[in-house]
């Protein structure tokens, strides 16, 4: 849609580049350190579980990660683990120019097979989920976690349906947005109290949910084949709902709220405390050579202090890793942006010529 404002092509291969551009560099930093440093960094009675988590498994999967497929190749060796997250990421990045292409030549044709996406990967976990038993509650395994990540929890077609909401509905305030329309949308004070009642209800239900039923001995085979199909994109659905009713005036207290300057300056360094706060706690935990005291003071003191220790590496990680190369691509889309204004006002002064 902004391409074609600006009346300029959309280029595949540079909205394919610039995502793994930003993905990439702060993500190699830390594989790098994993590899390479991370074993010299500590010492404890199960130490050695760093050095097999981290440096084993990168020396042997790094090349499956800098691809962002980890989660079909080497997933029993995963190189930092809670980047199966990116995996999905980018393997959905690589269909939507099928669904943004359609949506600005055919918008109904575009929605429409975003519809339709939509309800066969809401279908597909609830198939897998039903077929091969498959709790719905990540602490209710009973040791089964290899099957439950590489049936369910890591792969991209289980994941995909709060992807297609988000698709939807940014599609929605998109068009809104540059066909200004936003002052037109007009909604009944009743309808929009009771879609943000249900919204701020649905939110708990979907963290709290099953915690009691479908954690009993008892397999509720409905309940959670039902759980892990429905409760993503029922949230997808619950935050995509806030941002529609935010970016059109309907926000209130909440767009008040998220629209503190605190947030945009935190969301600079969320990539980078995501890509290194897992590999922080599991240095701490397996530092340790005395039982930790467990108590509510113990577990927020652990909380702030590595918060704010992955805010403060994360700093430093975005300057060194993120924010040079975000400069370096602006600079050389720019050069190329005015070698092309420049060519076109040659072209054009040859044609007055002419």
């Amino acid at each position: 849609m902004k391409a074609k404002e600006n009346g300029t092509k959309f280029k595949l291969l540079v909205f394919y580049f610039h995502r793994y551009l930003r993905l990439t560099p702060p993500f190699l930093a830390a594989i790098l350190v994993s590899m390479a440093l991370l074993q010299y960094m500590g010492s404890g009675p199960h130490w050695s579980f760093i050095v097999n988590y981290f440096q084993v498994f990168c020396e042997k999967s790094w090349w499956s990660a800098l691809l962002y497929f980890q989660n079909y190749i080497n997933v029993n060796q995963w190189c930092i683990g809670q980047t199966w997250y990116l995996n999905i990421d980018w393997q959905l990045y690589l269909c939507a120019p099928i669904f943004l292409l359609t949506l600005s030549k055919n918008a109904r044709l575009g929605l429409i097979l975003l519809s339709t996406a939509l309800l066969i990967f809401t279908i597909i976990p609830f198939w897998i989920t039903w077929t091969n038993e498959l709790p719905a509650i990540i602490t209710n395994l009973h040791g089964d976690i290899t099957g439950y990540q590489q049936l369910y929890y890591l792969r991209t077609h289980t994941r995909a349906s709060p992807w297609f909401v988000g698709a939807i509905i940014g599609y929605l305030i998109a068009r809104l947005k540059f066909d200004k329309l936003q002052n037109q949308l007009k909604m009944n004070k009743a309808l929009l109290w009771g879609i943000w009642l249900v919204v701020l209800t649905l939110i708990p239900v979907c963290i709290f949910v099953g915690h009691d039923s479908l954690r009993s001995e008892y397999y509720n085979k409905y309940g959670n084949a039902f759980y892990n199909s429905l409760l993503r994109p029922t949230w997808a659905v619950c935050i995509g709902w806030i941002a529609f009713a935010c970016s059109n005036g309907y926000g209130g207290i909440i767009n008040t709220l998220l629209s503190l300057p605190i947030f945009q300056i935190l969301s600079r360094f969320t990539y980078s405390v995501y890509l290194l706060h897992v590999t922080m706690l599991y240095m701490i935990i397996y530092a340790s050579k005395t039982p930790a005291y467990f108590s509510f003071f113990h577990v927020a003191y652990s909380f702030w202090g590595i918060t704010m220790m992955a805010l403060a590496v994360s700093m430093f990680w975005v300057l060194a890793f993120e924010s040079p190369v975000i400069i370096i691509e602006k600079w050389l889309l720019s050069k190329s942006q005015s070698r092309k204004l420049d060519l076109g006002q040659h072209l054009a002064e040859l044609a007055v010529g002419l």
